[in-house]
Protein backbone atom coordinates (compact mmCIF):
# COMPACT_ATOMS: atom_id res chain seq x y z
CA UNK A 1 0.00 0.00 0.00
CA UNK A 2 1.42 3.17 -0.93
CA UNK A 3 0.76 6.17 1.73
CA UNK A 4 -1.04 8.75 -1.02
CA UNK A 5 -2.44 12.15 1.09
CA UNK A 6 -5.95 10.04 0.14
CA UNK A 7 -4.69 6.92 1.57
CA UNK A 8 -2.84 9.35 4.95
CA UNK A 9 -6.32 11.38 5.33
CA UNK A 10 -8.03 7.76 5.60
CA UNK A 11 -5.63 6.45 7.91
CA UNK A 12 -6.07 9.39 10.42
CA UNK A 13 -9.25 9.33 10.30
CA UNK A 14 -9.59 5.10 11.09
CA UNK A 15 -6.76 6.27 14.34
CA UNK A 16 -9.86 8.49 15.55
CA UNK A 17 -12.53 6.15 14.87
CA UNK A 18 -10.97 2.61 14.70
CA UNK A 19 -7.91 2.64 16.22
CA UNK A 20 -7.66 -1.69 16.06
CA UNK A 21 -8.15 -1.13 12.11
CA UNK A 22 -5.55 1.39 11.78
CA UNK A 23 -2.44 -0.38 13.82
CA UNK A 24 -3.65 -3.03 12.11
CA UNK A 25 -2.59 -1.39 8.59
CA UNK A 26 0.57 0.76 10.05
CA UNK A 27 1.88 -2.53 11.58
CA UNK A 28 2.28 -4.07 7.45
CA UNK A 29 2.90 -0.89 5.36
CA UNK A 30 5.58 -1.51 3.64
CA UNK A 31 8.13 1.52 5.50
CA UNK A 32 11.53 0.92 6.39
CA UNK A 33 12.23 0.55 10.74
CA UNK A 34 15.17 3.26 9.86
CA UNK A 35 12.26 5.51 7.83
CA UNK A 36 9.79 5.05 10.65
CA UNK A 37 12.82 6.41 13.24
CA UNK A 38 13.52 9.31 10.95
CA UNK A 39 9.67 9.71 11.38
CA UNK A 40 9.90 9.85 14.96
CA UNK A 41 13.19 12.37 14.98
CA UNK A 42 11.50 14.90 12.34
CA UNK A 43 7.73 14.85 14.33
CA UNK A 44 9.54 15.59 17.99
CA UNK A 45 11.79 18.71 16.52
CA UNK A 46 8.46 19.95 15.10
CA UNK A 47 6.46 18.84 18.59
CA UNK A 48 8.88 21.03 20.41
CA UNK A 49 8.55 23.83 17.75
CA UNK A 50 4.83 23.93 18.37
CA UNK A 51 5.04 22.98 22.32
CA UNK A 52 7.47 26.32 22.23
CA UNK A 53 4.55 28.57 20.45
CA UNK A 54 2.13 27.09 22.84
CA UNK A 55 4.14 27.81 25.77
CA UNK A 56 4.86 31.45 25.06
CA UNK A 57 1.10 32.00 24.57
CA UNK A 58 -0.31 29.98 27.40
CA UNK A 59 2.89 30.13 29.88
CA UNK A 60 2.66 27.33 32.73
CA UNK A 61 1.31 29.01 36.28
CA UNK A 62 4.03 29.61 38.55
CA UNK A 63 4.60 27.30 41.27
CA UNK A 64 5.53 27.77 44.89
CA UNK A 65 8.74 26.38 45.93
CA UNK A 66 9.36 25.89 49.66
CA UNK A 67 12.80 26.10 51.23
CA UNK A 68 14.60 27.13 54.24
CA UNK A 69 13.57 31.03 53.84
CA UNK A 70 9.71 29.96 53.41
CA UNK A 71 7.78 29.85 50.40
CA UNK A 72 8.57 31.18 46.98
CA UNK A 73 6.41 31.96 43.51
CA UNK A 74 8.74 30.71 40.69
CA UNK A 75 7.86 30.85 37.07
CA UNK A 76 8.10 27.78 34.79
CA UNK A 77 10.48 28.50 32.16
CA UNK A 78 9.95 26.46 28.66
CA UNK A 79 12.76 24.23 27.72
CA UNK A 80 14.97 25.40 24.25
CA UNK A 81 13.46 24.18 21.25
CA UNK A 82 16.72 21.92 20.94
CA UNK A 83 16.92 20.54 24.34
CA UNK A 84 12.91 19.90 24.16
CA UNK A 85 13.43 17.84 20.81
CA UNK A 86 15.91 16.15 22.32
CA UNK A 87 13.90 15.14 25.42
CA UNK A 88 10.71 14.38 23.69
CA UNK A 89 12.74 12.24 20.98
CA UNK A 90 14.04 10.44 24.26
CA UNK A 91 10.68 9.88 25.62
CA UNK A 92 9.70 8.47 22.15
CA UNK A 93 11.81 6.38 22.01
CA UNK A 94 11.99 4.96 25.20
CA UNK A 95 8.10 4.36 25.24
CA UNK A 96 8.79 2.11 21.97
CA UNK A 97 11.12 -0.19 23.64
CA UNK A 98 8.66 0.16 26.83
CA UNK A 99 5.43 -1.04 25.49
CA UNK A 100 7.49 -3.64 23.59
CA UNK A 101 9.43 -5.61 26.65
CA UNK A 102 6.89 -4.58 29.43
CA UNK A 103 4.50 -6.31 26.76
CA UNK A 104 6.06 -9.15 25.80
CA UNK A 105 6.57 -9.59 29.78
CA UNK A 106 2.83 -10.13 30.21
CA UNK A 107 2.76 -12.34 27.22
CA UNK A 108 2.42 -10.41 24.46
CA UNK A 109 4.05 -11.51 21.08
CA UNK A 110 4.83 -7.63 19.77
CA UNK A 111 8.35 -7.32 17.89
CA UNK A 112 10.26 -4.12 18.00
CA UNK A 113 10.03 -3.35 14.41
CA UNK A 114 6.10 -2.95 14.79
CA UNK A 115 6.27 -1.38 17.94
CA UNK A 116 8.48 1.32 15.97
CA UNK A 117 5.88 2.21 13.13
CA UNK A 118 3.18 2.39 15.76
CA UNK A 119 4.80 4.85 17.75
CA UNK A 120 6.33 6.85 14.60
CA UNK A 121 2.54 7.25 13.46
CA UNK A 122 0.94 7.94 17.38
CA UNK A 123 4.16 10.79 17.19
CA UNK A 124 2.14 12.01 13.34
CA UNK A 125 -1.28 12.19 15.41
CA UNK A 126 0.39 13.77 18.32
CA UNK A 127 1.40 16.45 15.48
CA UNK A 128 -1.82 16.72 14.12
CA UNK A 129 -3.47 16.96 17.27
CA UNK A 130 -1.01 19.79 18.56
CA UNK A 131 -1.40 21.82 15.35
CA UNK A 132 -5.75 21.80 16.02
CA UNK A 133 -4.64 22.92 19.41
CA UNK A 134 -3.15 25.73 17.83
CA UNK A 135 -5.94 26.64 15.08
CA UNK A 136 -8.25 26.64 18.90
CA UNK A 137 -6.06 29.35 20.23
CA UNK A 138 -7.76 31.64 17.89
CA UNK A 139 -11.42 29.86 19.57
CA UNK A 140 -13.51 30.74 22.18
CA UNK A 141 -11.33 29.62 25.15
CA UNK A 142 -13.92 26.43 26.21
CA UNK A 143 -13.61 25.41 22.78
CA UNK A 144 -9.82 25.31 22.75
CA UNK A 145 -9.87 23.32 26.31
CA UNK A 146 -12.35 20.71 24.74
CA UNK A 147 -9.49 20.17 22.14
CA UNK A 148 -6.88 19.92 24.46
CA UNK A 149 -8.84 17.02 26.34
CA UNK A 150 -10.13 15.42 22.96
CA UNK A 151 -6.14 15.65 22.17
CA UNK A 152 -5.67 13.77 25.62
CA UNK A 153 -8.81 11.11 25.22
CA UNK A 154 -7.34 10.03 21.61
CA UNK A 155 -4.09 9.74 22.58
CA UNK A 156 -4.08 6.78 25.09
CA UNK A 157 -7.18 5.11 23.54
CA UNK A 158 -4.99 5.07 20.52
CA UNK A 159 -2.25 3.94 22.30
CA UNK A 160 -4.39 1.28 24.23
CA UNK A 161 -5.33 -0.15 21.13
CA UNK A 162 -1.85 -0.04 19.46
CA UNK A 163 -0.24 -2.00 22.20
CA UNK A 164 -3.54 -4.54 22.15
CA UNK A 165 -3.02 -4.98 18.61
CA UNK A 166 0.96 -5.12 18.64
CA UNK A 167 0.98 -7.74 20.86
CA UNK A 168 -2.15 -9.91 20.63
CA UNK A 169 -3.83 -9.28 23.64
CA UNK A 170 -7.42 -10.64 23.88
CA UNK A 171 -8.45 -7.49 26.28
CA UNK A 172 -7.44 -4.47 26.79
CA UNK A 173 -6.56 -5.55 30.38
CA UNK A 174 -2.98 -6.33 29.81
CA UNK A 175 -2.50 -3.14 27.65
CA UNK A 176 -3.76 -1.16 30.27
CA UNK A 177 -1.34 -2.61 32.60
CA UNK A 178 1.48 -2.08 29.72
CA UNK A 179 0.73 1.28 29.16
CA UNK A 180 0.58 2.12 33.75
CA UNK A 181 4.31 0.19 33.84
CA UNK A 182 5.99 1.66 30.65
CA UNK A 183 4.98 4.78 31.94
CA UNK A 184 6.43 4.24 35.41
CA UNK A 185 9.55 3.59 33.52
CA UNK A 186 9.09 6.63 31.22
CA UNK A 187 8.48 8.71 34.55
CA UNK A 188 11.94 7.33 35.89
CA UNK A 189 13.84 8.00 32.41
CA UNK A 190 12.48 11.73 32.34
CA UNK A 191 14.35 12.22 36.19
CA UNK A 192 17.46 11.41 34.48
CA UNK A 193 17.23 13.03 30.88
CA UNK A 194 16.01 16.41 32.87
CA UNK A 195 18.81 16.05 35.20
CA UNK A 196 21.03 15.95 32.51
CA UNK A 197 20.27 18.43 30.20
CA UNK A 198 19.53 20.63 33.15
CA UNK A 199 16.60 21.74 32.19
CA UNK A 200 14.80 24.04 35.50
CA UNK A 201 12.73 26.97 36.90
CA UNK A 202 14.05 30.30 36.37
CA UNK A 203 15.93 31.54 39.08
CA UNK A 204 18.26 28.91 38.48
CA UNK A 205 16.37 25.84 40.40
CA UNK A 206 16.59 22.40 39.00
Amino acid sequence: MNITPQVFGLLVKMTITDPKGAARIVMHLPVPRTVWWIVIALTTVLSALISGVLAQVMPAPPVTVVDQQGSVMMALEPLPPLVSALFLFSMAVVLTFAITYVGQSLGGSGKLRRAVALVAWLQIMTLLLQLAQLVGLILPGIVLLAIVFAAIVIFFRTLAYFIKELHGFNGMGRAVATIFASFIGIAVGMIVIMALIGAGASGGAT
